[in-house]
């Protein structure tokens, strides 16, 4: 999803929803297309989603590490859309496989929320709270995301699954 939220003031930011491809072979497809909709960007950004890919070493446990390319590209990407990730407060971990056995679990940060430096600006008190959702709060906007994008609310965010609680902001299709 990629559209324009249009704040009560008549300020206009974009939001998008991102899905990474979980495959390793087919990252570098993810990277090109969020480059694709930075080079189509006119507004101050805010980008969150499964990018299926972590930063650093330290955001999985278990299992195979994960090579520091992918994580290089990864970073790469953001940084030629000037995107930060914002952090987190809570669990550092968004996603697990849920194997019983000790020695096959998993845990990574693959959800994450980024921006550019003028949605930062607009939104100084941001904040991203992991937990078995991950909840964005901007001033009194509140966005949820679960694993799957499962909360269903208006024509554009429908297909998403994104729900608007509580605001006077309208979100408009671009």
């Amino acid at each position: 999803m990629d559209a324009d939220v249009v704040e009560t003031d008549g300020f206009v930011w974009r939001f998008t929803g991102f899905y990474g491809e979980p495959k390793t072979e087919k990252k570098d497809l993810s990277w090109k297309a969020l480059r694709t909709l930075n080079a189509a960007r006119r507004r101050p950004w805010l980008c969150v989603g499964d990018f299926n890919e972590v930063l650093l070493g330290c955001e999985k446990e278990g299992g195979q590490p994960k090579p520091q390319s992918c994580m290089d590209r990864f970073r790469q990407a953001l940084e030629d859309c000037s995107l930060t990730d914002l952090g987190y407060v809570g669990d550092t971990f968004t996603w697990w496989n849920n194997s019983h056995r000790s020695e096959n679990y998993i845990r990574e940060r693959l959800d994450r929320v980024v921006a550019d430096a003028a949605w930062c600006a607009r939104f100084p008190n941001f904040r991203v709270i992991n937990g078995t959702r991950i909840i964005l709060i901007i001033g009194r906007l509140l966005w949820r995301w679960g694993r799957k994008w499962v909360e269903i609310s208006g024509r554009v965010a429908a297909h998403f699954g994104l729900r608007q609680v509580g605001s006077r902001r309208r979100i408009v299709e671009q």
